[in-house]
């Protein structure tokens, strides 16, 4: 009698030991899979980002050669209907861009950055004078700036 008494408290403890190993195993695999979902939303963010930084770099340049072409060249040249016609393909890039971070981001202060730098960029195109487009262009690159550094920030990217 002894003998089945071992031999029962023996398959108890086993039975015993692989549920509880079962249902560490599971804890562990769904803690893996967050934390896979949380490294992949992780990464969308800062390649949304990374986008649109450079949507917004190259905006920018072509706002300053369309704003150049038309004060060299007028607004009847062929240099401007180039340059209006790139800075347009720019100026979709970036708003496409935007729609990335807006589909990722629930953030409204980071969303509303995003914004704020889209509208600065575009707004370089509209300097009156050589110094008012260093100084627009200059905006654009420091809200661009701000706005990365931010979104970085509050995004987890960086510490």
């Amino acid at each position: 009698m002894q003998a089945v008494f071992v031999a029962l408290i023996a398959v108890l403890g086993t039975l015993g030991g692989a549920g509880i190993t079962g249902v560490l195993q599971q804890k562990n695999a769904a803690r893996m899979a967050e934390d896979a979902k949380s490294e992949t939303r992780r990464q969308e963010r800062l390649t949304a980002y990374l986008e649109f930084g450079q949507a917004i770099a190259h905006l920018r340049n072509a706002e300053i050669a369309r704003w150049t072409s038309k004060a060299e060249s007028g607004r009847e040249s062929s240099e401007y209907g180039v340059a209006k016609a790139e800075e347009y393909r720019s100026r979709s890039a970036a708003r496409s861009a935007l729609i990335r971070i807006q589909l990722l981001i629930d953030s409204e202060d980071i969303l509303s950055a995003a914004q704020q730098v889209l509208d600065v960029t575009i707004a370089v195109e509209q300097a009156s004078c050589e110094n008012d487009l260093a100084d627009l262009a200059a905006r654009s690159r420091d809200v661009t700036d701000a706005f990365i550094r931010s979104a970085a920030q509050r995004g987890g990217l960086v510490t």
